[in-house]
């Protein structure tokens, strides 16, 4: 069957739980994986976006679109440019302190990302539903393109889907993997799930801008600061449903963050 919409996913921060002060010095707080969507029929959207982002940038044709290696200035630029795009993105934000239980994650490895792929499906699938029913798409499939990882097998990834399908066992991991899995199948399918090199589509590009973006709206500098900029101009492409964006376009886990942090004051104030 044809797909209607096309996802690129991509990660920013790491999946360990070495944390030391300094914050370089040990695991990142924060994971952050974030899909870029669209339909099929606009996909093209993506490759000229990237496209203008570039020449504003005054990048040449064949750079990538990386965020850790342009500028502070450039980045705001190119969230900017964003900001205005037929797409929509949703992210799920880890913060890895407050996991309870990180031998569950650390047992094996790449649990965090499976699990946080898990969410960031669940609510793909849901976009994608709705979406075909409001444009009168025939099907809400999604062909589905992460960034490639080394040492991660994408059969294993496809497999995992299936395993989402399940019934929890006695295994711990088990019992939080499948526990309460609310994905809308008919939009995902395991022979849509592949992976790519980020130069191969400007979409992963795109999707790692939005996902080292929300991080870093996040996760302090070695001087104790955040930059929320990024954050913000993302604000109106987020994915929202009846309105709410919290644990759709941003999905947090273990748990939202509490109102009253300092770091939460730009969820509040443009995500609410």
């Amino acid at each position: 069957m044809a797909h209607s919409f096309v996802v690129y996913i991509d990660e920013s921060g790491d999946e360990g739980f070495t944390f030391k002060d300094p914050p370089d010095k040990g695991s990142s707080d924060w994971f952050v994986l974030s899909a870029v969507i669209i339909p099929t029929s606009q996909d093209q959207e993506v490759r000229a976006l990237a496209a203008r982002i570039r020449s504003a940038l005054k990048l040449q044709e064949r750079e990538k679109l990386h965020f850790k290696d342009i500028p502070h200035e450039k980045r705001v630029r190119a969230f900017a440019e964003m900001a205005d795009a037929p797409i929509r993105v949703s992210s799920v934000i880890i913060h890895k302190r407050r996991i309870l239980q990180p031998e569950v994650f650390t047992s094996a490895p790449f649990r965090l990302y499976f699990y946080a792929a898990r969410l960031l499906i669940e609510r793909i699938s849901w976009y994608c539903r709705d979406t075909a029913q409001a444009l009168g798409l025939e099907s809400p499939l999604a062909r589905i393109i992460f960034e490639h990882r080394k040492r991660l097998s994408y059969d294993q990834l496809r497999d995992y889907l299936d395993t989402l399908k399940g019934l929890a066992l006695e295994d711990a991991w088990l019992q939080i993997l499948l526990n309460d899995v609310r994905i809308h199948w008919p939009a995902i399918q395991r022979d849509k799930v592949e992976a790519a090199q980020k130069d191969q589509y400007a979409g992963l590009q795109l999707a790692d801008l939005t996902a080292g973006g929300l991080k870093w709206a996040l996760e302090e500098t070695l001087f104790g600061f955040t930059e929320h900029r990024y954050a913000k101009l993302l604000e109106p492409i987020t994915y929202r449903r009846n309105g709410n964006c919290m644990s759709y376009g941003l999905k947090f886990f273990p748990q939202q963050l509490d109102p009253g942090e300092p770091k939460a004051h730009w969820v509040e104030t443009h995500y609410r």
